[in-house]
This record gives structure tokens, C-alpha cells and sequence, in this order.
């Protein structure tokens, strides 16, 4: 998912503009930056947490040669996934198809697509496992 998407979700969720939606997101992201940028951890229950954290600077080899370049440190942002988001994340197939009809019944499409993931999720497991 993009930030159009997203845009295009809330819109049609909350009866919005595309241009009141695409504010809304500006918005809230950008209160994200402000407070990761004071230093503070953002937290969503549910979903998880966004924390600032200082990248020290690395010697890294450059080039065929292999001379070793120094990449100067900076400022990353860090997740770390909620309980409950790892717990989703972990459902099978038929569980998240089961979620799906609780929240969306007369959304057939989700399930057919959620069904297609897992089975090619299990083919590529397949492959791997065979590969000497």
C-alpha cells in the first residue's frame, strides 16, 4: 500500500474528498516526524512504536580494489511491531480469510487474493526446501 492508496481508502471509508483525506494523512505523518524528531517514541496500540535512533559511521570496502570507505553516521527510525501485529501477521490462510468476512462479509476478493498469497507462499517454500 502507497500513500494514494491510503488516501483513497479513508476517502471512501469516511465519505472524504481525496483532498481532505490526503491532508489528513499529511498531517498525521507529519506529527509523527515532529515527535520523532524531539526525541520522543511515537506508539500506536495494535501496531507498534517508531523510536529515533543514531546510525555510528562504518568502514565499508569500495570498489574492485576493496579500499575501505567510511559511510558517516546519521539519524534512522526504528519499528518495532506490536504483540498483536506479530499475532496477525502469523495467522494462517484460513484464519486471515476468516478475519476478512468478520470485518469485510460481502468482500469475496480479499479472500481469493488472501488464498492465492499463501499458496504462493508455499510454493516458494517448496522450491527452496528442494534445492540442494
Amino acid at each position: 500500500m502507497n500513500q494514494g492508496e491510503l488516501t483513497a481508502a479513508l476517502a471512501k471509508r469516511f465519505s472524504l474528498t481525496t483532498a481532505e483525506s490526503r491532508d489528513i494523512i499529511k498531517f498525521i505523518i507529519a506529527n509523527i516526524a515532529t515527535h520523532l524528531k524531539r526525541g520522543h517514541r511515537v506508539y500506536f496500540r495494535g501496531f507498534g512504536s517508531f523510536t529515533k535512533q543514531k546510525r555510528a559511521p562504518k568502514k565499508v570496502p569500495y570498489g574492485k580494489g576493496g579500499t575501505m570507505i567510511t559511510i558517516p553516521g546519521g539519524i534512522t527510525v526504528k519499528f518495532n511491531p506490536s504483540k498483536h501485529l506479530l499475532e496477525y501477521l502469523r495467522l494462517t490462510w484460513q484464519e486471515t480469510a476468516r478475519e476478512i468476512v468478520r470485518q469485510n462479509p460481502n468482500d469475496l476478493g480479499k479472500i481469493s487474493k488472501a488464498l492465492k498469497d499463501y499458496i504462493e507462499k508455499r510454493k516458494k517454500r517448496g522450491k527452496e526446501k528442494r534445492k540442494p
